[in-house]
């Protein structure tokens, strides 16, 4: 058995479960980061959810939400005043990246 396996199977029910629904959460704000195409809107730079609402025909105050979200996974960086860039995992997510993973 692995280590990782091993660590896994040390932790409570509840933990793993947790972990469980934690990763689905995850895939699905990331899904939905890459169905908005939100790295190629901000792949000219820093944008507001204000900004991108229109282009993706979000809601921005739902946009907001998500795209902070996605700070708080290390997918966007924000700055003071609300805008927010991509990191280098955000990059992956720009259509045509190398090893993109929007494909």
């Amino acid at each position: 058995m692995s280590t990782a396996q091993q660590t896994q199977a040390e932790l409570p029910p509840h933990v793993q479960l947790i972990q469980m629904v934690s990763g689905y959460w995850i895939s699905k704000i990331i899904y939905a980061a890459a169905k908005l195409g939100l790295a190629d809107h901000l792949a000219d730079g820093p944008k507001t959810a204000d900004e991108l609402a229109g282009p993706t025909g979000t809601h921005a105050q739902s946009l907001h939400r998500l795209m902070r979200t996605l700070g708080g996974l290390g997918v966007l960086t924000s700055a003071d005043d609300r805008t927010y860039s991509l990191t280098p995992m955000g990059e992956a997510l720009k259509t045509g990246a190398p090893g993109s993973a929007r494909s």
